[in-house]
């Protein structure tokens, strides 16, 4: 097996470039060069396997009948149920009379009493078949648990992966951009709240002048109604008479309904004021928590949450481990429930020979079971891939074998070299030669097996493969089971970032990694040296980033060639002056 590394970076266009020398005298020199923009990266593991269905269903047979009919060949569709074959049942039914016959003979009584052994069976087996044994359900439980608690956990690695594997610089800038305006907020909120205090501190009563003049016209009135005592008219203060016909207890109703009216009026706006400081209040603790959360951000982005992606693998890890458990539990606990059954019937069978009837009822029913089993059903749908029953010959052992068409894996053996980057959950892309190089399909690792493939006396074989099993993810494919399949295990891939060949690399005086850019210049380029930082490699290309690069810049491919400062040329641009370089 051979490890291949796929990637699809630049988009190269075929041209060159002339470099002129410092001197116009000096002769030129043409270069390739490639247009930079941003696409995947991906590096993968090559390998080969045999397409197989995930779901494959044997049907055996232990009778000494004959098979009386096949009715399925090589490529059926069947349905779960459908009759794949019939026994000859002649020498059952035989048996059947025979027995009756001496039942009644003897005058064997039909009635039977159920034991305790077969019912204890009959009850344990309706749970299994129903679905309602309690532990099974119990360790089923367990099992979608674990299953669910690995998802979640991966789901929160894989978030925490993305941000770390995103734009670190884009990621700054909009932290600090998001902390910025976070502390604009804060400081217009404080603000508002240093406002609503004052208003509250030395409240504007203006909004009360209406009903503080409707007081002191009522107080003016009370006052004059205290004085005269009477009714009738008299000279009050030196002004000419007025009416006194209001009597005082009149005039002090009217003066206590407006000054209620006024101090309603003033505690509703006193409230208004309080209200507002208590709601600027919680507007500046929220404001707070935002720059907090802000600062963290840009804390995180800085750090690049190394301590927090680490946690989140840690639990991944454990995850993983609790539902090795929880499904190494669960068929412990399928297969237990079984032998249990297993052991219940057995012991119903003994319990109803010892019951009496000196084993009628059993021998009959043993033989309404051989007619029972005498129609061979699929025991799920798909399609027949083999058919080993033939008419004639006595139906034991392997009949036939059905599998699932619809729901396909890839089997492959891996050597050692490659295994140690091989995971569960990563993506495959699946292939096969005879569909044809354009026709590809989507897989997942499903499993990879922790030893070699062992020798026939049991002991490890040295230089061994591992076994590794691929999910194909879609449906409805043309993939054929038998099959051959090419796969390409992807182990890193990094999309949306630039990226060149390791020729196209320089280093500067001080050993820092360059590339060289042509800059149009008029009718002219010119060489520009561009600082780059190096991200993850493959076999033959590289990340690069740096806050120089640009989407469609032209990157000079012959960098023994040039030097920062040089004129350039497109090629063709003036082909009487070209020469080799």
């Amino acid at each position: 097996m051979k490890k291949k590394k796929a990637l699809t970076a630049v988009s190269i266009f075929s041209a060159a470039v002339l470099l002129a020398g410092c001197s116009g005298g000096e002769k030129s020199v043409y270069v390739d060069v490639t247009e930079l923009s941003k696409d995947t990266l991906r590096s993968s593991i090559a390998t080969s396997g045999l397409v197989e269905s995930k779901n494959t269903s044997k049907v055996y047979s232990a009778s000494e009948l004959k098979i009386e009919t096949v009715n399925v060949e090589v490529g059926d569709t069947v349905k779960k149920g459908d009759i794949l074959a019939s026994l000859n049942t002649e020498s059952v039914n035989e048996q059947i009379l025979q027995l009756q016959d001496e039942i009644d003979r003897n005058g064997v009584s039909a009635g039977y009493s159920i034991t305790e052994a077969e019912e204890a069976y009959s009850k344990a087996l309706k749970e299994y078949n129903d679905g309602e044994n309690r532990e099974i359900i119990n360790a089923k439980n367990n099992l979608d648990s674990a299953k669910e608690a690995l998802a979640k956990a991966q789901e929160k690695y894989d978030d925490a992966l993305n941000i770390k594997n995103s734009d670190k610089d884009s990621q700054l800038r909009s932290a600090e951009s998001a902390l910025e305006t976070a502390k604009l907020d804060l400081e217009y909120a404080e603000k508002n709240l240093a406002d609503a205090k004052a208003n509250l501190e030395t409240p504007d009563l203006s909004s009360l002048e209406m009903l503080d003049e409707a007081v002191k016209a009522a107080e003016k009135v009370y006052d004059n109604a205290v004085k005269v005592n009477r009714y009738g008219y008299e000279e009050i203060d030196g002004d000419s008479q007025v009416d006194t016909a209001i009597s005082i207890t009149e005039a002090k109703k009217k003066l206590d309904e407006a000054q209620k009216k006024y101090d309603d009026a003033k505690e509703k706006l006193i409230k208004t004021l309080e209200d507002a400081v208590s709601l600027a209040e919680k507007n500046v603790t929220l404001c707070k928590k935002s720059v907090k959360n802000a600062e963290n951000s840009v804390s995180d982005v800085k750090s690049g949450n190394e301590l927090q992606l680490s946690e989140y693998e840690d639990a991944v890890t454990a995850a993983k481990k609790n539902l090795e458990i929880a499904e190494n539990t669960y068929n412990y606990t399928v297969k237990s429930v079984e032998n249990q059954l297993e052991t219940l019937r057995i012991n119903a069978e003994k319990a109803r020979v010892l019951s009496g009837n000196s084993g009628y009822e059993f021998r009959m029913d043993q033989l309404k079971k051989k007619l029972d089993e005498a129609l061979v059903e699929a025991p799920a749908d798909g399609v027949v891939t083999a058919v080993y029953a033939v008419e004639g010959s006595y139906a034991n052992g392997l009949l036939f074998v059905i599998e699932d068409m619809n729901k396909l894996k890839v089997t492959s053996a891996v050597k050692e070299f490659d295994i140690i980057g091989i995971e569960e959950g990563q993506d495959v892309i699946i292939k096969s030669g005879a569909l044809g190089s354009d026709i590809e399909y989507d897989g997942v690792v499903t499993k990879v097996s922790p030893v070699t493939q062992k020798g026939p006396d049991g002991s490890t074989v040295e230089n061994g493969s591992y076994g590794v099993e691929v999910s194909v993810s879609d449906e409805d494919t043309q993939l054929l089971i038998g099959m051959s399949a090419k796969l390409s295990i992807i182990t890193e891939e990094r999309e949306d970032v630039f990226s060149v060949r390791y020729d196209m690399l320089a280093e500067d005086e001080d050993g820092n990694d360059i590339i060289y850019a042509a800059e149009k210049n008029g009718e002219e380029y010119t060489v520009k040296t561009i600082p780059v930082t190096l991200g993850m490699e493959t076999d033959s290309m590289v990340e690069i980033s740096g806050e120089g690069l640009t989407e469609g810049m032209l990157i000079i491919e012959n960098t023994n060639k040039v030097s920062d400062g040089m004129t350039v040329k497109l090629r063709g641009q003036d082909s009487g002056s070209e020469s080799e370089g």
